[in-house]
């Protein structure tokens, strides 16, 4: 496309977008800025009208300079384009393919290379649909988000490709099967698209902020003395995509940030090996679709030559066993973040606590924050600037209702654990989707995955809920850890469990997009330790089961036996039991001050 060159800006200004500057948001159009978007300048206010500036200078927390192409382009661009029939094409790559080839307005073109005038840092390009970041309709990281380096003359194609690509992600099977599933309406897949500079600094030919991370208000999994007000913070080095799609990350409670539940061995096992950064080489290449194309994973150590592991990472002394400081010394470098946890010389916990307080005040509820931070003026700069670049609310867990728990034999439990998320309960379940930790491998999960999507498409379109047990980590992006399902492939589950095993060892999910939408939908969630004595599970009786489908590694049970699920936030205890057991004891009717439901099988 060409650019009508009108004296120092290059570009048309008579064809522009009208533009309105909202706090930090300048919005393109006369339409609506779309969740995401909608929450900055609110977040601008409360920071402003808090006075935190000015309790931690000469450090600073801000809101990003947002640009926003708002709702009536997309709208403009769909209908002129005629891609209203993209909602019913199974295949993504092929909606991708057709959003590409389509033309942007002479306006929003015009706009955007207005906006690369005054930009020449990388841009990440995300979704802002109506539908996201709001207590009725949380859809977290249902859409697409895309990185440009923003580099060399086809900048301005490689910006026009990533929003398209954006609005491509509105019209992808998952997400139309998503929306209509949990009832939110067409008009709330209307999508504004937000362009930020990227936070961070360039190093050669990368560009990656210091660190990046989610905090929450809420601390789901509390240990020791912390509680769950006190919150949860995951920190990654470079871009945040490795916190928010489940691959890893250093977690800690702002309030107690020197408490570390695991010991350093395990730490220097599980810390993060691989960071994430914009490859400024890649802005030549024409986007085609995969979000990541424009990204690169880098090893920690590559980074060395940068200066930046002084503030973040440790050397382990494998003969002593401890984590030293020094810059200097040699050995293994571990990203243990001690220098920040320590609040030397940035206070990062405490801002951190801060901020949750503030913006929880100002929803009105518990939150969920994701933010970067960079230092101001490079590695001999001590001043840190914390951004922060979204924020949404996080659902109630209903705890008004009493749940009560059962005194049951070992013989009656399936699953049984004190690592729970929800509350409440649920009766006559008779579907289980089972995966054998002895069957799952890296080489194995992808394919695990893929049968896991088929039959919870199957037992959700024959309106059956069932309870969903496997080994690691539910939704991780990194295969290693846990099967890479998408949360919209499990979506038909009353029950997710996440096994740990002497094989297999992890954390329970917190602070990802998959997690944010099992707390949204109110999904009962429970780790079990199988190597704690006080967790149970009866892996003899699941695997002595038959398997119902067609499937090689994953088991679908179908038992004509009732099994009720109890989980109880204020206890901290849930379990998934037969509830056949309790008829023959002395007060069988006594589950929650309600009768025993009969066998429904024969009722579905």
């Amino acid at each position: 496309m060409s650019i009508t060159p009108l004296g120092r800006g290059g570009y048309n200004a008579t064809t522009m977008l009208p533009l309105r500057r909202v706090g930090p948001v300048v919005k393109l159009g006369e339409g609506e800025l779309g969740g995401k978007a909608r929450v900055l300048p609110f977040l601008d206010r409360l920071l402003e009208s808090s006075g935190i500036s000015e309790q931690f200078a000469p450090h600073t927390i801000s809101i990003p300079e947002t640009w926003v192409l708002s709702t009536d382009c997309f709208q403009e661009f769909v209908s002129r384009n005629m891609l209203e029939n993209c909602a019913d094409i199974n295949d993504d790559d092929e909606v991708r393919r057709r959003f590409l080839a389509a033309s942007l307005s002479e306006g929003v073109s015009e706009s955007l290379a207005h906006y690369l005038e005054s930009h020449h840092q990388p841009l990440a390009i995300r979704s802002s649909a109506l539908s996201e970041d709001t207590h009725y309709h949380p859809t977290a990281g249902l859409f697409d988000t895309h990185f440009t380096p923003n580099r060399g003359p086809n900048r301005l194609r490689q910006l026009e490709d990533a929003v398209k690509l954006v609005y491509a992600s509105a019209f992808f099977h998952d997400v139309g099967r998503y929306m209509r599933k949990h009832c939110i309406p067409r008009e709330d897949e209307r999508m504004a698209v937000a362009m930020e500079t990227v936070v961070g600094s360039s190093h050669g030919s990368i560009h990656y902020p210091l660190i990046s991370g989610v905090a929450q208000s809420v601390n789901y999994f509390p240990v020791g003395e912390m509680k769950p007000e006190d919150g949860v913070v995951t920190l990654v080095m470079g871009l945040g995509r490795r916190v928010v799609n489940g691959l890893d990350g250093l977690r800690f409670c702002p309030r107690y940030p020197l408490v570390r539940p695991q010991e350093n061995a395990v730490l220097v096992r599980r810390s993060q090996r691989l960071f994430d950064a914009v490859d400024l080489s890649k802005g030549e290449i024409s986007l085609s679709g995969p979000d990541t194309e424009t990204l690169i994973s880098i090893p920690i150590e590559d980074a060395s030559s940068h200066g930046t592991l002084h503030h973040i990472a440790s050397v382990w002394d494998e003969q002593t066993r401890i984590f030293y400081d020094s810059p200097i010394k040699p050995g293994r470098k571990v990203l243990t973040f001690s220098r920040l946890l320590s609040e030397n010389p940035i206070p990062l916990p405490s801002m951190l606590q801060r901020v949750l307080a503030i913006v929880g005040d100002g929803f009105g509820m518990p939150v969920e924050i994701e933010f970067a931070l960079d230092l101001h003026g490079g590695l001999g700069d001590p001043r840190a600037n914390l951004v922060l670049l979204q924020a949404r609310p996080l659902p109630s867990l209903g705890q008004e209702l009493q749940v009560n728990i059962p005194e049951l034999p070992r013989h009656a439990l399936l699953l049984d654990t004190d690592q729970t998320l929800g509350h409440g309960s649920t009766d006559a379940v008779h579907d289980i989707v089972f995966v054998d930790p002895e069957v799952f491998s890296l080489s194995t999960s992808d394919h695990i995955a893929h049968e896991v999507a088929r039959l919870n498409q199957r037992l959700r379109d024959a309106g059956h809920e069932y309870i969903l047990i496997g080994p690691g980590r539910w939704g991780s992006s990194n295969k290693a850890v846990g099967i890479p399902v998408r949360f919209r492939q499990i979506d038909g589950a009353r029950l997710v469990a996440e096994l740990s095993t002497q094989k297999l060892h992890v954390e329970p999910s917190q602070g990802t997009h998959f997690f944010h939408n099992m707390v949204s939908r109110q999904l009962f969630y429970l780790s079990v330790d199988a190597r704690k004595g006080r967790d149970q599970i009866d892996l003899d009786w699941l695997r002595a089961q038959d398997n119902a489908a067609d499937t090689q590694l994953t088991k679908h049970i179908v038992t004509e036996r009732d099994i009720s699920v109890r989980v109880d936030a204020t206890q901290r205890r849930g379990l998934a039991f037969f509830a056949d057991t309790l008829r023959h004891q002395a007060f069988p009717s006594a589950i929650d001050g309600t009768e025993l439901p009969g066998d429904k099988r024969g009722e579905r």
